[in-house]
């Protein structure tokens, strides 16, 4: 067998069959992981907000309800936003992929 056998380099690829993702299970799990960033970085931005002064001018109050509030909020971008890219796979996915329903008879009989 040569180098350049062209068995070696052109073996035809499996076709793998196109999936669905959840959007709600992609969204919730997506939520979870910006929450548990939240929740660590929420301290970080606790201290530059103590540490710029606005606590002082009453504007903000002293930071606690931000520090309160910034998990959650950043869970609820983090579900819109993982919801929103398992949305979009599905759609382009769908589009640009063959699915089994449309594949010719020959195709389906060859398999």
């Amino acid at each position: 067998m040569s180098y350049f056998d062209r068995s070696l380099f052109l073996k035809p690829i499996p076709e793998e069959r196109t999936r669905n993702i959840n959007v709600w299970f992609v969204g919730c799990i997506s939520a979870l992981i910006h929450s548990c960033l939240g929740v660590l970085l929420a301290p970080v931005f606790f201290l530059a907000f103590l540490a710029t002064g606005l606590h002082e001018q009453g504007l903000y109050g002293n930071g606690t309800m931000f520090t309160i509030a910034f998990p959650a909020g950043y869970a609820l971008v983090g579900f819109v936003v993982g919801a929103a890219a398992a949305y979009l796979y599905n759609k382009l996915a769908c589009h640009l992929f063959r699915q089994d329903a449309e594949q010719p008879a020959s195709l389906k009989s060859a398999a």
